[in-house]
This record gives C-alpha cells, structure tokens and sequence, in this order.
C-alpha cells in the first residue's frame, strides 16, 4: 500500500514539473509573440533565444528568430542560425528557410538550385509553388516568379494556373503583353475582376498607347463579350470615343446604356448622344423608348441646339404613344418632355406665357400630387421672375407635399425679396437657415440678402431685374450686373456677372469682366480660378495652377488648383 501511495506522488510530481515547463515556455511564447506585433524585434530576439535555451527542440522558436532575421536584413545571424539547428529543424522547413536566406544574400543562382530540389520532392502541390514565388517576388526577382509559375502550369498540367499571379508580376517586370494577355484571359473566366484589370491594362497603356493593338488582337479573336468590353475599356482611357462605340454595339444593350450613361456624366455629350440613338433605334419597348428619346432631347439642350431639341420633342409627342394613358402613365417622361420644352421656350427668350403653356401641358401627365406640385412650384418660379407677386403666392399656398415644403419656402422667401420686400425677406431668409439647415438653397438665400443689405436703393431695382433676367435665360442680365458693378464697385457682383457668362457658354464676356484688376484679396484668388476654368489647353492650365500655388500656397481655393479642375459645367447658378 506504502508503494502505491508513493508511485503515484512521484508521478504527480512529474507531470507537475512537466506543465510547469510546459506553462512557463507557453508564457515566454506568448510574451515574445507580443513583442513581435508591436515590432520590438530586438527584445522579442532576446526572449526566443532564452526559450531555446531551455528547450532548444522549438522548431516555432527557430523560425520565428529567422523571420526576425530576414525583416532586419541580418542574413549573418540567420546564416548561424540554420546552420546551428539544421537537424532539428524537418527538411521542408529547412529548405524553405535556406533559399529564403540565398535570395537574401542575393546569391539567386544557388537558391534557384535548392529551388529545383525542393521541387524535385514537393512539387506536386500548387500552393508551394506560390509560397516559393513569394520569396523571389519579395526581392524583386520577377523572372525568376514568372519561371516557377510557368512551371507549375508545366508540371501540375493546369495551363489557367496562376493567371492573377503572374499578370501582376509580369506587369511589374514589365513584360507588359504577357501582363495584357494574363489579365484577359484570368477575367474571361472571372468577370467580377473586370474593374480591376481595366485599371491594370489603365496603366499599361498609360506607360505604352501601342500595346491598344494586343487588346484589340485578343479580343477580336474571340467571341467574349467580357474580352470585347475590356477592350471597349481600355480604348476609353486612349479616349478613342468612336472605336469604343462601335464595340459597345457588338455587347448586350445594357452594357451600351451604361456606356451611354457614362459618357453624358463624363461630359462627351456627341458620343453619348450616337449611343442613345443607337440603343432608341432598336428599342422595341416604347416606354424605354421614349425615354431615351428624351435623353437625346436633353444632350441637345445641353448644347443649346434648341432647334434640334424642339424637334426631337415634337417628333416625340405626335407618336401614338400618347394615346394610350395606361401606357405613358408608366413613366414620368410626359411630364419631362413637356417641362423641357418650357425651358426651350425660355432659352429662346419667347415670353415666359409661351413657357407657362408647356408647365400646364405637364401637369395634365403628372401620375401622382408629388409630380403635379412639382409643376405648381416651377410654373410659381416663372410667376414670380415674370413679377407676378400674388399669382405665384396663392399658388405656392396649395404646395403641401413634404417632399416639396423646402422649395417651397426658399421661392416665398425669393418671391418676397424680389418685391422689395427686405425686412420681411431678410425674416424669411432666417427662418429658412433655421428650419433647413443643411438645404441646397440655404447657401443662395444668405447670397441674395448680403448683396441687398449691402447695395444702395437705386441698384436693389436693377439687382431685382438681373436676376429675373439670369434665371429667364436672358444674358441681358449680365450687363446689368456689370452696370451695377459700376456704381458701387462691389467685387462680389462682378464675380456673379462672371459666373453667369460662363454659365451661358459666354466666354468672351467673361475674359472682358476677367480683365478687371480684383483688389480683394479672396476675390482676385476666385478671379484666378474661373480664369483657370477657361483655359482649354492642358498644359497652360496646369502652368496656372503651379504658378498660382507657388505664389499662393495656403489660399483657400489652393486645393481646386491642386486637383487639376475640369472645364466649367453646364449647370448654373442658383441665384
């Protein structure tokens, strides 16, 4: 009994000592761990080497204090390192770890030559490939990835292995065709990549224009649409706009409208405009139809060719189409067409009645209250810039729709100001700020009262009447700014006039109100800027904008000239 009670207090004891080297070498571990994520190498070299030292069998330890070498560049201590522990560590890792340490020491031919053994026994499985093609690729030895890729291909009878893989580093050695043709062929069978290779092949064509040619050979000898899109993608960064359509033509009509989308966003109103009527031509569903027939309408309004836009809409209105109320009730497009149409009117300065006529033919093809009081409130605006002060009032009263109660407040606050109204305008004015803080009209409200607080009473009339005018389409408002300007010389009212003759498409009224010396600080750098917006040649725009930002670095309209702005757009002024 005796001797039973004491074998099992001695193996109690054992397997105590046991766990407490156990725990105390977990400890140490997790300590040294610790220190590796907060990058204290040093001090987490120190602990895995005191861990060896009790327990020199801890392969974990031995890699660790190697990949410590090699982030530090201290091949000499790694080099003792493997050399010390060859025969603990499994000839796998031991492998790994010594062409790690030759691709270190940049002796490339002997680690290739461990390379080949290595493979010669584990070369059956793909994902050691990749893990030695990391090694090279960390140091820059791209032939040498795209060699063992080929090889894997070669030797695991997969000609799709790699595809990823080896475009990028074929990009990065430069070996720019064999990186276009990686990408396309990786894409064609994983089009969720589409994105991603249209940026690579971006910046391919960015380095070399001529390589377009083994895009374009690629996809013309296929019949993918996903090879012939990138190709369409990749003829848009060379900006070849016409070729590009041409192949939208040949992908599924949906791919065309985003093109077409993209294009109007982009500004290419021509393109944009042949890819609508491409799509409007074999459109067989009249709904989408028309409202593509709108869209080129509104790209010709853009461009202010308001006799093509009248008659892409007049030629809309006498199709059958209209006729069939559950039909056009489907879409808001009666309404759009029709609302257009009103502006047309403006645009070619016929009186405001001539557009009022339209906004009431809209109305009658609005589908629901929000749709009909939109029209209520743009027929109020023309009330109130035709100086109809009480027509537009009462109308503004029947607006109840939450959607429209902001609008609705800034047009009686503008209504009442354009009276000359100012106390009860500048009530209005406040009111809004509070209740509609964050409104697109707030920053137009504060506008139009600092210019009337701060004008004498013989301009306010003719500031009253110029905007009118702007809002009516008509440039004469320009000069009446400019006339104002002359009587106060408030550099803030030149800037406006500038604005709208860019607005207008007026360029060289702008460039004479741009002539004008600025003598405020902040308005002579906003004079800078639209002068900037003006210039259509690119290298003399980024000449400005360098020359105005060694000279004025910590403006506050230093980051649009920092940011290469684009051309002035087509939208206007609120004001």
């Amino acid at each position: 009994m005796k001797k039973a009670v004491l074998l099992i207090l001695l193996l109690i004891a054992c397997a105590s000592a046991i766990y407490a080297q156990y725990d105390e070498k977990q400890i140490l571990t997790q300590q040294a761990n610790q220190l590796l994520m907060q990058r204290q190498y040093v001090q987490a070299e120190q602990l895995f080497l005191r861990i060896l030292d009790k327990y020199p069998n801890d392969t974990n330890s031995i890699n660790q204090l190697m990949n410590i070498y090699f982030t530090l560049s201290q091949t000499d201590k790694a080099e003792a390192t493997l050399t010390k522990y060859q025969r603990t560590l499994p000839p796998q890792t031991y492998s790994e770890l010594l062409i790690q340490l030759l691709i270190m020491q940049a002796k490339v031919e002997e680690a290739w030559q461990e390379t080949m053994r290595y493979l010669n026994i584990y070369g059956q499985d793909e994902y050691k490939y990749r893990r030695l093609a990391s090694f090279f690729e960390r140091k820059a030895f791209y032939d040498k990835v795209i060699e063992l890729y080929t090889r894997a291909r070669n030797q695991l009878g997969k000609p799709d292995l790699f595809r990823l893989e080896m475009a990028n580093t074929a990009m990065n050695y430069h070996q720019f065709e064999k990186a276009i043709r990686e990408f396309m062929a990786y894409t064609e069978n994983n089009p969720v990549y589409m994105f991603y290779t249209n940026n690579q092949l971006k910046t391919i064509l960015q380095e070399d224009a001529t390589l377009i040619s083994v895009v374009s050979a690629i996809a013309d000898s296929s019949n993918s649409s996903v090879l012939k899109e990138i190709y369409a993608n990749a003829l848009l960064n060379l900006q070849d706009y016409k070729t590009a359509l041409n192949i939208y033509k040949q992908l599924e009509p949906q791919k065309m409208w985003r093109f077409a989308e993209e294009q109007t966003a982009a500004g290419n109103d021509s393109i944009a405009f042949e890819a609508y009527s491409y799509l409007e031509t074999g459109e067989t569903d009249m709904v989408k139809k028309m409202d593509l027939r709108y869209r080129l309408a509104e790209i010709k309004y853009q461009q202010r060719d308001y006799p093509a836009t009248e008659q892409i809409i007049m030629e809309s209105l006498s199709l059958p189409f209209w006729k069939d109320r559950n039909l056009y009730y489907r879409s808001s497009v009666g309404v759009k067409l029709r609302k257009l149409m009103a502006e047309i009117k403006l645009a070619k300065n016929e009186p405001v009645d001539s557009a009022l006529v339209w906004l009431n033919e809209a109305k009658k093809f609005s589908r629901n209250n929000l749709e009909s009081q939109e029209m209520d409130l743009e027929i109020a605006r023309l009330y109130i810039l035709n100086g109809d002060k009480t027509k537009a009032q009462n109308l503004l009263k029947t607006i109840n729709h939450n959607n429209l109660m902001e609008k609705r407040d800034y047009l009686n606050f503008l209504n009442t100001l354009l009276e000359g109204e100012t106390a009860l305008a500048d009530t209005l004015m406040n009111e809004f700020i509070i209740r509609y803080p964050e409104s697109q009209y707030a920053n137009d409200a504060i506008y139009l009262m600092m210019f009337t607080l701060n004008m004498a009473e013989q301009d306010k009339k003719s500031f009253y009447s110029a905007i009118r005018l702007l809002q009516l389409n008509r440039q004469s408002g320009i000069d009446t700014l400019a006339v104002i300007f002359s009587h106060n010389q408030d550099e803030e009212v030149l800037l406006l006039a500038i604005e709208w003759a860019i607005a207008f498409g007026n360029d060289s009224k702008a460039k004479e109100l741009l002539q004008y010396d600025f003598q405020d600080e902040v308005a002579a750098d906003y004079a800078a800027l639209l002068r900037l917006l003006m210039v259509s040649d690119k290298a003399e725009e980024q000449r400005l904008a360098r020359e105005f930002l060694k000279n004025k670095p910590n403006s506050i309209f230093s980051p649009d000239f920092r940011q290469k702005i684009s051309r002035w757009s087509a939208s206007r002024p609120n004001l």
